[in-house]
């Protein structure tokens, strides 16, 4: 909600995370899609975020949404905490 409220008053065109890797991906996904929703809604299509992400290109795609979502990463032979 602060997010949403500060695109809306301060006029923003996008934010800059450090390390997005280190919050829940969950929370990351939900907090991008209210953000990214909101931009839209006060007609930011091209609403940016920008992050360091220490990661390979296929899973940084997904805090992009441009890749598989972290289930699809995982080998179901072991801990999916320390395959990610």
């Amino acid at each position: 909600a602060a997010s949403v409220a500060i695109i809306a008053a301060l006029d923003i065109d996008g934010f800059r995370l450090d390390t997005p890797r280190e919050c829940a991906y969950s929370s990351w996904v939900r907090w991008r899609s209210a953000v990214d929703e909101a931009a839209k809604k006060l007609g930011k299509h091209n609403f940016g975020t920008w992050g360091e992400l220490w990661s390979t290109p296929e899973r940084a795609a997904t805090y992009v949404g441009r890749g598989k979502d972290i289930p699809h990463y995982f080998d179901s032979s072991g801990d999916p905490a320390q395959q990610f």
